[in-house]
């Protein structure tokens, strides 16, 4: 800036008319950059203003499919008794992250898929955890593997939380086995758990689910309880 109010001086003083041309090119140029970045903004302004609303519009279209198949199904097995939305909705709502329970008409919809009750043989719910040490990630995995002898004369119970870390122990009268990998941690150590939901059915195309659960310990809970009653429920009929 210093120079270039020399430079000025010093051309006003020996070559003013040129220094006056000069200047005023740059004037231009400076005022025809300004406009041209101003309208830029508005644009970018703009096509964000789009697709913020575009993206509410997805949102709104999504939810509304989502009450619209719950309807349906409504219309066909009767009563809603129960419904878990399996994972925080951060994006769009899915009816395959919906866990739907039909009390009356004894059936799970899971996964987009329709599950009676009865076919349900077992469950497994794992915790995958990260332990974040400052700028270091370490994983941390709780996994449990519940055997039975003999699935038609044992059914598995459930899983259930166990400790503060929210690791989900498989009850059952059946065996089990679990490995757990742990690490370290600290004072200031932050845990992110990830939950995941296994549910083994009778069907030999499709014996397995595998949905996952989110981060919330509460909705880990809550799957548990309905499918531990589930498989009570399956148990007593035997």
């Amino acid at each position: 800036m210093f120079f270039l109010l020399i430079f000025l001086i010093l051309g006003f003083i020996f070559k003013p008319v040129l220094t006056g041309i000069i200047l005023g090119v740059v004037i231009i140029v400076g005022i025809i950059f300004m406009i041209y970045d101003d309208k830029c903004l508005k644009k970018l302004a703009e096509e964000k203003k789009k697709e913020e609303q575009k993206r509410t519009e997805d949102k709104k279209h999504a939810e509304e499919t989502v009450q619209n198949i719950i309807k349906q199904l409504t219309g066909k097995y009767g009563r809603l008794s129960n419904i878990v939305r399996l994972e925080k909705w951060c994006d769009m709502a899915d009816i395959k992250k919906c866990l739907l329970v039909f009390g009356d008409s004894e059936l799970l919809y899971i996964d987009g898929r329709e599950v009676m009750f009865k076919d349900v043989i077992s469950y497994n719910i794992a915790d995958s955890r990260i332990i974040k040490h400052g700028d270091i990630e370490c994983a941390s995995k709780s996994k449990t593997k519940t055997s039975t002898k003999s699935l038609l004369g044992r059914s598995v119970a459930g899983a259930v939380l166990a400790g503060g870390v929210g690791a989900l122990i498989g009850a059952s009268s059946a065996s089990k086995n679990t490995t757990t990998i742990t690490t370290s941690t600290r004072k200031n150590d932050k845990i992110i758990h990830k939950y995941f939901l296994s549910i083994n059915i009778k069907s030999l195309e499709n014996p397995l689910i595998r949905i996952s659960l989110g981060e919330s310990a509460k909705r880990a809970e809550e799957v548990n309880a309905i499918l531990a009653y589930i498989i009570d429920l399956n148990k007593e009929r035997r």
